[in-house]
């Protein structure tokens, strides 16, 4: 008997240590340095331009946010930043793949989700 309540008590200490570290505490997304370029397609989405670095070339914004380009689009940029021109400092994510849909597309752009504005060039 006491044998199984041991082994009772270890299995319960067990699956609270796994049950502890299995939380998903994604990390935030770091900031990025981009600029607001205009419009993309009308209505909320805009177009923001992302300095070509190491981790665009790479493939990967910060925050994990997948782009082939240094451009993205966003549909959440606040109506503050929608200057053409201004620089922002922003924490960017993958927007699941659903961007804007144009009747007449050149070039279609990663979409993504802005999570926090870090600072911008004008306040």
């Amino acid at each position: 008997m006491k044998n199984t309540f041991c082994i009772a008590l270890l299995y319960l200490c067990l699956s609270l240590l796994i049950a502890s570290c299995c939380r998903d505490n994604d990390p935030e997304p770091a900031c990025v340095q981009a600029e607001v370029v205009g419009p993309d397609c009308g209505g909320s989405w805009y177009l923001l331009s992302i300095p070509n670095t190491e981790e665009i070339r790479a493939g990967i914004l910060p925050g994990g946010c997948y782009a082939t380009d240094t451009y993205v689009t966003v549909n959440n940029l606040p109506e503050a930043y929608r200057k053409p021109g201004l620089k922002i400092n922003v924490a960017l994510e993958e927007n699941n793949g659903q961007g804007p849909v144009c009747t007449a597309v050149y070039m279609m752009y990663p979409a993504a989700s802005i999570k926090r504005i870090c600072s911008s060039g004008d306040r």
